[in-house]
């Protein structure tokens, strides 16, 4: 129900999107944009006369008086299987809009960044309808209340945009500092400073920094090491160094 329920979670985490998996993602999101519009149009045929009201309440007496009975308006009604189909033919669009020549290569840039602006927009706005309508067949019918429903949850799943945009920054900036400090230190090594003095000092995993980083096999079983750095230390020759 989002417009792009087939691309990587929006997690803040950028990814590598090869060709070949940019055009099955194009792919997939016009294969859901066709499947979300037969569903969006099934609903509009079968959909019965079945309407909800969206009422006001209007104060009378003069103003700063406490207000007497209040006098409730039926503004309009609004029948539910065309809105529930609204629903649906929403996401079609966003997955249209994803596959498009104007939108393909703006999704394509998001996912590397870690983001997904489409997925966003078009859930703050489905999401919220769907809440709406929630409301409504639940005796909720001011529209004050439903205004307010929609204006907030959109708003909430907004944001998600801006920080999952973000996360993806941050976590860029973090990699790259990292990454320049194990440089700082491979070069100490190189130098023909001390492995085990260097750990003491500047290692953060506590379970090793007081061993001079030694890791005995218990150690590794309980807590196994990320698979590039398992690759580096099986492939790297004894006495060596690998890169960082």
């Amino acid at each position: 129900m989002t417009a792009n329920q087939n691309e990587p979670a929006s997690t803040g985490s950028a990814v590598e999107l090869t060709p070949e998996a940019a055009g099955r993602l194009r792919r997939v999101n016009l294969g859901m944009a066709g499947a979300h519009a037969v569903q969006g149009l099934a609903m509009l045929a079968l959909s019965n006369a079945i309407a909800l009201p969206v009422t006001a309440v209007w104060g009378t007496g003069p103003p700063g008086q406490p207000m007497s009975t209040p006098t409730i308006t039926q503004l309009f009604t609004y029948r539910l299987g065309p809105a529930v189909a609204l629903f649906l033919l929403l996401s079609a669009a966003f997955h249209l809009l994803v596959a498009s020549p104007w939108g393909f290569p703006r999704y394509c840039a998001d996912l590397r960044e870690g983001r997904n602006r489409f997925r966003w927009i078009e859930y703050s706005l489905s999401a919220s309808l769907m809440i709406v309508l929630i409301a409504g067949i639940s005796g909720i019918t001011d529209v004050a209340a439903l205004l307010a429903l929609f204006g907030v949850n959109a708003s909430m799943i907004f944001l998600s945009y801006r920080e999952a945009g973000s996360g993806a920054r941050l976590e860029a900036a973090g990699r790259a500092e990292v990454l320049q400090r194990a440089r700082a230190l491979h070069a100490e090594l190189v130098a023909g400073a001390e492995f085990a003095d260097l750990a003491r000092r500047r290692s953060e995993d506590a379970s090793t920094a007081s061993r001079g980083g030694a890791m005995d096999w218990l150690s590794f079983l309980s807590s196994p090491l990320p698979e590039a750095a398992t690759s580096a230390l099986f492939d790297t020759p004894v006495g060596n160094l690998s890169a960082p």
